[in-house]
């Protein structure tokens, strides 16, 4: 879709932008407002997705996806840290994304 490829574009031309060393935030802008987010750290050669954001409006436009792909592309190894039922896990597992852990937390 056109929306998508003005997203990539502007992806392509502002990066990454990092916060701190080694964590970065992909931004999708639409007429020059911030309209999907995407965090991610890194450490040696590999990348943990750990939000993703996009605006109740613009949402099933292809937003999130080019936000993950774009990080997936830049990375050697990505995983994407999610609760199992994040509501965009149909999302995860159509980009590739498999559960390979369980985590168990502690709630007082």
């Amino acid at each position: 879709p056109a929306v998508v490829t003005a997203i990539q574009n502007l992806m392509l031309k502002n990066g990454f932008r990092q916060a701190n060393r080694g964590e970065y935030t992909f931004r999708a802008y639409i007429n020059g407002k911030i309209v999907g987010s995407c965090y991610a750290y890194t450490y040696k050669d590999v990348t943990c997705i750990d939000s993703l954001l996009v605006d109740n409006r613009h949402r099933k436009r292809g937003i999130a996806s080019t936000l993950i792909k774009n990080i997936v592309n830049s990375s050697k190894n990505t995983y994407l840290h999610a609760d199992l039922d994040d509501k965009p896990k149909d999302l995860y597992e159509k980009l590739g994304f498999k559960v390979v852990n369980k985590v168990i937390k502690l709630e007082i």
